[in-house]
């Protein structure tokens, strides 16, 4: 009958089991960062698109006669800051 001892039993990786640990955490953070780094750069993309289109809706509506001039020019104003 052999009896493993203390020593014996934390010495099975010889040594590897930092290192995979490591290898593990490196691995973790490069697939935390491809999975995040898309969405992150979505939103720096450029939000003059959106502010062309708002601009737009607010131009059909004053010409459909939906808002009145001084609404319009008001509107329009503020979309501009």
């Amino acid at each position: 009958m052999t009896v493993i001892s203390d020593a014996t039993a934390w010495g099975h990786m010889d040594g590897w089991g930092w290192g995979m640990a490591g290898f593990a955490m490196i691995l973790l953070v490069l697939v935390v960062v491809a999975l995040v780094a898309p969405s992150l750069a979505n939103r720096s993309a450029d939000p003059k698109p959106s502010m062309r289109r708002a601009l737009e809706v607010l131009a059909e509506r004053y010409a459909k006669g939906e808002i009145h001039r001084d609404e319009y020019v008001e509107l329009k104003a503020e979309l501009e800051r």
